[in-house]
């Protein structure tokens, strides 16, 4: 797909940011469907099915970790400044200061918004909320799993006062992230379709189309 002949191509995202974008999409897709299983049981098999599940659960569990590890790694320590992209995710006033033309953009209130380098002021903070979610779902996770994986994590359902409460808060935060996925998934879809800037392609190719090389 070419750029709108108002817009070029710029090089926006690194192809290892990708491949963690999709290994951790990957994930969250196979974390969801096994976890909705486990909570509530909903194709034959009986005990085998769920083994399988919960295999995959925690194959997916790993995939998520390991790919948010290495996110975050980068996000810090990467000598390509694209990558190393950690102070734009920051509350920080320079950060936020478009917010509210963010918002009415969103809303349809407008069809301008002020342009960015790679996240506006609510991705940033929502992003930040993932990897808090992926940290505590992680954590949660573990202390409900049975074996050497719950007698590590443990201590984290006496942190939050037995393990039924433990179950409680992971199914809460696997709500929350199917909320915030499929928002997601509308929102690049809304602004690919809005902008014509490529930008669910940028995630394959890296490529997205901007009206001036400044941005």
């Amino acid at each position: 797909m070419d750029c709108p002949e108002n817009k070029e191509r710029y090089y926006h995202w690194t192809a290892p940011v990708r491949v963690l974008h999709w290994t951790r999409f990957l994930a969250i897709g196979i974390l969801i469907f096994t976890g909705l299983y486990i909570e509530k049981p909903f194709l034959p098999g009986g005990t085998e099915t769920m083994a399988w599940n919960r295999f995959f659960h925690l194959l997916g569990a790993y995939l998520l970790v390991f790919g948010f590890m290495f996110r975050s790694y980068l996000m810090f320590f990467s000598k390509n400044p694209a990558e190393a992209d950690w102070k734009e995710l920051l509350p920080l006033p320079k950060n936020i200061k478009g917010l509210p033309q963010i918002v009415k953009y969103y809303l349809f209130m407008t069809n301008y918004h002020p342009r960015y380098k790679r996240y506006n002021p609510i991705q940033g903070p929502v992003y930040l909320l993932i990897g808090f979610l992926t940290v505590i779902m992680a954590m949660t996770g573990f202390a409900i799993y049975t074996g050497w994986l719950h007698s590590y994590f443990a201590w984290v359902n006496v942190l939050l006062g037995g393990e039924p409460v433990t179950r409680v808060v992971h199914v809460l935060g696997m709500w929350l992230i199917i909320a915030l996925t499929l928002s997601h998934i509308y929102l690049v879809l809304r602004q690919n379709a809005l902008e014509k800037d490529r930008t669910f392609m940028s995630m394959i190719d890296g490529y997205v189309c901007k009206e001036h090389s400044g941005d």
